[in-house]
């Protein structure tokens, strides 16, 4: 990756040169990917150590809370609801999102496309929370910059980058 691609400063940014053909790889968000389908472009997953794929995701939780003893039972069939695929389809489409369901992605999505959005979707790990990424983020971010600037090897940035996060 050119050095020029760390001006970026946000998932947007990165999204715009790349439509713009300003980029010719990126890292994006494959709902992004799935609502645009630029022609004539594919996706994959993130490469990785010892040929297993990689692939960070977010995604929600329902939780409902039912104090009062009569309204569990209300609380159980909402929470019911709620995790149906038929709902969980619908409100997945309409944020732009694939579902954990396959069928979903098999409605938006053409089959050649299909495996490779299992392969993503079997390979997501959640996005680590606030706490970690403020903690681990500076440091990370400060490695990746001196390889992209060529300033130092991958092997000795992360090194680096854990002699940081363990010193004193």
């Amino acid at each position: 990756m050119p050095f020029w691609l760390t001006q970026y400063q946000d998932d947007q940014e990165v999204w715009d040169a790349f439509l713009e053909k300003r980029a010719d790889l990126i890292i994006a968000w494959l709902s992004d990917y799935l609502a645009a389908r630029p022609e004539g472009t594919e996706f994959s997953v993130l490469p990785a150590a010892n040929d297993q794929t990689f692939t960070l995701a977010d995604g929600w939780v329902w939780a409902v809370a039912a104090m009062q003893e009569d309204r569990r039972e209300i609380a159980i069939e909402l929470a019911k609801f709620l995790a149906e695929r038929r709902f969980v389809d619908a409100y997945a489409n309409s944020l732009g999102c694939i579902t954990p369901f396959t069928n979903q992605a098999e409605a938006q999505t053409d089959p050649t496309q299909l495996a490779m959005i299992e392969r993503v979707a079997s390979s997501a790990q959640l996005i680590p929370s606030t706490d970690i990424l403020n903690s681990l983020g500076l440091i990370v971010q400060q490695a990746v910059m001196q390889v992209l600037k060529n300033q130092m090897d991958p092997v000795p940035a992360a090194q680096a980058a854990v002699d940081a996060l363990t010193g004193p």
